[in-house]
Formats: C-alpha cells, sequence, structure tokens
C-alpha cells in the first residue's frame, strides 16, 4: 500500500488502519503537544471575548455614573442661591379670625420692638397686629451654658440642712442667687424679657433657645434638687440612726426629704414658685 493511501499521524507515522493510529496518537508526545496547543487557542479566544465584553460592560456604567454626577452638578448650579427659611411659629395676637380666612389689602408698615416681629396691617381702616415668632437676641457666645453653671454650684450638707428650716424655695433661691452674682451678666446662662415674658437659656448644645413651658429650667431646678439629695448619705453618717422615729433629728430629716420630693409631683407648687424667683433674679441684659 502506497503512502497516500495510509493514514498519518503529525509526527510523520504512517499506519495502514485507523485503530492502529487511534492506538498511536495515544502514546506519541508530538500529537498530544499539538492537540493541547490547539485547545489552549480555542480557551484564549473565549476568555479574550469574555473580557472585552466585560469591558465594555464597565464602559457603559462609567457613562451612566458620568450622567448622573453631571445631572447632579446641575441641580446644585440651579438651586445655589435659593434660600428657604422655614418658621414652624406664628403666634396671632389681637387679630379676629372669620370664617378661617384672613384677608390683608394693603401692608402698610413693618415694626420690629423687644425683640419681636410686628407687621402692621390696615384693612378697612383697621389696623391689626399680627406678632411672628420671637427673635432670639445677640447673646454672649462663650457665656456658660445651664448644664456647666449647675455643675459649678456647690451645695454642702449645711445647705441641705438648711430646707429643714428655710424650705426649698428660700433655699434653692440663695443658692441660686449667689452664684449669679459670681458670673458676669453676659455669661450667666439665663436672660429674661419681663416685659415679653420670655425667659432665654442657653442649653446643653451650647444653642441660646426661648425655653417655652419652662421645659429646661425645670430640668435645671429638679437637677439641682438631685445635688441635695446626694447628700443624704453624708447627712445619715452625721447623725447615725436619724431614721429612727425617737432620733431628736428625725423630725428635720424627715422635713427635708418631705420638701425635696415635693418637686418631683406633677404639679409642684413649690417649683413653680422657684421659677417664678429665678425670672426675678435673672432681668435681661440687654
Amino acid at each position: 500500500m502506497s503512502n497516500d493511501k495510509k493514514l498519518s499521524c503529525v509526527c510523520g507515522k504512517f499506519y495502514s488502519s485507523a485503530p492502529s493510529l487511534c492506538v498511536h496518537r495515544k502514546k506519541c508526545n508530538i500529537f498530544l503537544e499539538h492537540k493541547s496547543c490547539n485547545q489552549g487557542i480555542v480557551v484564549n479566544e473565549t476568555y479574550t471575548m469574555r473580557i472585552n465584553e466585560l469591558e465594555n460592560i464597565i464602559k457603559s456604567k462609567d457613562e451612566e455614573i458620568q450622567s448622573l454626577k453631571n445631572e447632579i452638578q446641575t441641580f446644585k448650579n440651579s438651586t445655589q442661591n435659593i434660600d428657604i427659611e422655614i418658621n414652624p411659629i406664628l403666634e396671632v395676637e389681637n387679630f379676629n379670625i372669620k370664617k378661617s380666612k384672613i384677608k390683608v389689602k394693603s401692608l402698610s408698615s413693618v415694626q420690629r420692638n423687644d425683640n419681636l416681629l410686628y407687621i402692621h396691617t390696615t384693612d378697612n381702616s383697621n389696623t391689626n397686629h399680627i406678632k411672628t415668632a420671637n427673635v432670639i437676641p445677640k447673646f454672649s457666645n462663650t457665656a456658660l451654658n445651664f448644664t456647666q453653671f449647675l455643675d459649678e454650684i456647690n451645695i454642702e450638707l449645711s445647705h441641705f440642712e438648711s430646707v429643714a428650716v428655710k424650705g426649698c424655695v428660700t433655699c434653692f433661691m440663695q443658692v441660686i442667687e449667689d452664684q449669679l452674682q459670681m458670673v458676669e451678666p453676659d455669661e450667666r446662662p439665663f436672660h429674661y424679657d419681663k416685659q415679653n415674658k420670655i425667659l432665654y437659656i442657653k442649653n446643653k448644645d451650647n444653642e441660646w433657645v426661648i425655653d417655652k413651658n419652662n421645659g429646661l429650667l425645670r430640668v435645671f431646678v429638679l437637677r439641682l434638687s438631685k445635688k441635695y439629695m446626694n447628700l443624704v448619705d453624708e447627712y445619715k453618717e452625721k447623725y447615725i440612726n436619724v431614721d429612727n422615729a425617737d432620733h431628736k433629728e428625725n423630725s428635720n430629716y424627715s422635713l427635708i426629704i418631705q420638701e425635696l420630693n415635693s418637686l418631683s409631683d406633677d404639679e409642684p407648687g413649690t417649683l413653680k414658685q422657684i421659677m417664678k424667683s429665678v425670672r426675678r433674679c435673672i432681668p435681661l441684659n440687654k
């Protein structure tokens, strides 16, 4: 049989039958190496196609991100000069509201008085006054906040014992007034506008706020009461067995505890008295 009719391997050998060629190829290093190279080419082409596909996806996403950035910047540029002020509180004074509508035909003047903004309007020759939300005066930024002021008040055992004789109101006010005298007016955490009955307090976040409904002042007084209560153990060390009814100091001790506990009632008359006294001793520093 001529070589043209024989089956050949890549290594150059010829075989007369396919089974013989198949047996040879299983052992032929040249054939196996050639087969591996061909498979590698196919694999490489597959990887290359996948990489190109992923790169196109990334490019598309980058374009979308850039488009969003451009849109955000456009929005910022269009709104940077807009100044929006929302005032949630509007008090209406000496103004009759009929049928839930107010018709103001002309605006005659705007006047600022006692840290309040008044708008005067005329309607059918009648002058109406609308008092808007309070404008907080510019107080000292270096003033103590009410927590810092409270921390500087030193309550001693003598203060605790005096509650039995003088009562909470007198004792608390003496302590507060003494501490206020030690602080320059501009550095105090309280200012009270008597004319408009507005109490300004510098809160723990160092912001001057209007103390509506005595919320912060109530917290201040109750915390001061707690400083008194912290002296109970020291008092009991001085007067051993003072809890016994036959102890000579028992009546005074019971009175002190009763006075201090009265501050925690839902409608504490003592607390209200202290709040009124606090307002009297901290006039507005203009």
